[in-house]
C-alpha cells in the first residue's frame, strides 16, 4: 500500500465533533492526571497501599485471632506457629510470608488455611476476607483519601462516580493476535524471499537483554558502549542476503516489524521505535551477526536496510482516524487536569483536529524521512453500495 496515501486519507476523515464516552477502565487514568503522576508511579503506589491494607488486616487477626486461640495446634505438626505468632512484625508488610511461616512443617507445607480448617475453622471467614483481593474501587477510595486535601473533592468524584464498563482486549487475546501477525510475516517473507534466509525473533545484544542470547537463532551484537536506553530489543525479522559457507560478513537487506492490525498508531509506533534501532546499528563499527548454525559474522553496516511493516489486516481510513482519536481522547485524559473535568461533567472525551492532524503529519514526516518503506496488509473489505 502507499503509505503517505493512506496517512492523507485518514487526515481527510477527521470528525471534528467526534467524541468518546468515559468509561470505567479511564478511572485510574483520571486520578493519575489529577495528581500529575506517571502511570508507573501510580501503579507503584497502588501496590505499596493493596500491601498495607492486607498487613493491617494480617496484623489483627494475628493479634485478636491467632493470639487467642482456647487450642493452638500441635508444635509437632506446625512447628513456626508460635514462634510466628510472636515475632510477626519481621514480616512486615508481607503478609503471605507470615501466613505461610505460622503453618510449616510436613503436615501443612505452608497452608494456613489447611492449618485453620482443622483446627479453627470458624476463622476461616476471616482469614479469606484478608487473602482475597481488595477491590479495585476500594482501593481507589483509600488511595484518593491519602492524597492532598486541596484536591479530595475532584479525586473523590474520580474514585467514585458510576460509570459504565468498557469491554477490553484480554491480555490472552492480544497475544494470541501479535502471534498470529508475526507468524503470518514469516510465511510471506519466505514466500518472497526464496533464496535469501529470514530470521525470525531477533535480538539486540546488549547490557538490557544480556542473557537472551541462547533463546534466539540470531543475535545482532553491539559492542557495549553504545548507548541504547529506550530502544527495542527485538525486531520481528530480517532477511539477510545468501550466506555461504566461509563467508566472513552478512548483509541485511531488510528489517520488518508485525502488526497484527496496522493503523496510523500502531505504523507510527513501528517506525519510530524500530528505525531509531536499525539506524544506531547501521552507525555502529564492529557490529557482529550470530547464527547458532553459521556462528559470528561481521555485519556490514555501510548502507541502511530497507524498513518493512507488515499487517494482518488494515484499518479502513475512517476506522483509523477514529482509533487514532481515541489513542489521543484516553492520553489527555491521563494527562490533562481539564480533560478529566470536561469527562466528569458530560461523561465524554473529545480531541481538537489540530492535535490529530499533528499527530497524522508527524507519521508523514517520518514516513518521507525513512525510504525506503514497504507496508504490506491485507486491504479494507470495501462494501458493495445497493443499486
Amino acid at each position: 500500500i502507499s503509505l503517505e496515501t493512506y496517512l492523507q486519507e485518514t487526515m481527510d476523515a477527521i470528525d471534528p465533533s467526534f467524541q468518546f464516552s468515559v468509561s470505567e477502565q479511564h478511572r485510574k487514568s483520571m486520578i493519575q492526571a489529577i495528581l500529575g503522576i506517571s502511570k508507573v508511579q501510580m501503579d507503584a503506589d497502588l501496590r505499596d497501599l493493596r500491601a498495607r491494607m492486607h498487613w493491617i488486616e494480617a496484623e489483627r487477626f494475628v493479634r485478636e485471632e491467632l493470639r487467642s486461640l482456647s487450642t493452638p495446634p500441635d508444635p509437632d505438626i506446625a512447628p513456626q506457629f508460635e514462634e510466628g505468632l510472636r515475632d510477626y512484625e519481621k514480616f512486615e508488610p508481607d503478609h503471605t510470608r507470615l501466613f505461610s511461616f505460622l503453618a510449616r512443617g510436613r503436615t501443612y507445607k505452608g497452608q494456613l488455611a489447611l492449618l485453620l480448617n482443622e483446627t479453627s475453622p470458624e476463622l476461616i471467614p476471616s482469614y479469606q476476607r484478608i487473602v482475597d483481593k481488595i477491590p479495585d474501587l476500594e482501593l481507589l477510595e483509600c488511595y484518593v483519601r491519602e492524597q492532598d486535601p486541596k484536591l479530595q473533592d475532584i479525586l473523590l468524584r474520580c474514585a467514585t462516580i458510576q460509570l459504565p464498563k468498557a469491554s477490553v482486549l484480554k491480555p490472552e487475546r492480544a497475544q494470541e493476535k501479535g502471534e498470529l501477525g508475526e507468524t503470518s510475516l514469516q510465511t510471506y517473507l519466505e514466500d518472497m524471499h526464496k533464496k535469501e534466509s529470514v530470521l525470525t525473533n531477533v535480538f539486540v545484544n546488549n547490557k538490557s537483554t544480556k542473557g537472551k542470547r541462547q533463546k534466539s537463532e540470531c543475535v545482532i551484537e553491539i559492542p557495549p558502549s553504545v548507548t541504547w536506553e529506550k530502544m527495542t530489543s527485538e525486531l520481528d525479522a530480517i532477511v539477510v542476503e545468501p550466506i555461504n559457507d566461509g563467508d566472513e560478513s552478512a548483509v541485511i537487506t531488510s528489517v520488518w516489524e508485525a502488526k497484527a492490525t496496522l493503523h496510523p498508531t500502531t505504523i507510527y509506533d513501528a517506525l519510530s521505535k524500530k528505525y531509531a534501532a536499525v539506524s544506531t546499528v547501521f552507525q555502529t563499527d564492529d557490529v557482529k551477526l550470530c547464527l547458532k548454525e553459521k556462528g559470528e559474522l561481521a555485519l556490514r553496516t555501510d548502507k541502511l536496510p530497507q524498513m518493512g511493516i507488515f499487517g494482518t489486516n488494515l484499518l479502513p481510513p475512517a476506522a483509523a482516524c477514529r482509533k487514532l482519536q481515541i489513542v489521543l481522547c484516553e492520553k489527555n485524559v491521563g494527562s490533562s487536569p481539564e480533560a478529566v473535568q470536561e469527562a466528569l461533567d458530560t461523561g465524554k472525551m473529545s480531541v481538537s483536529r489540530e492535535e490529530v492532524q499533528f499527530v497524522l503529519e508527524r507519521a508523514l514526516r517520518l514516513a518521507r524521512e525513512i525510504q525506503p518503506i514497504v507496508v504490506v496488509a491485507s486491504p479494507p473489505k470495501v462494501q458493495n453500495k445497493p443499486g
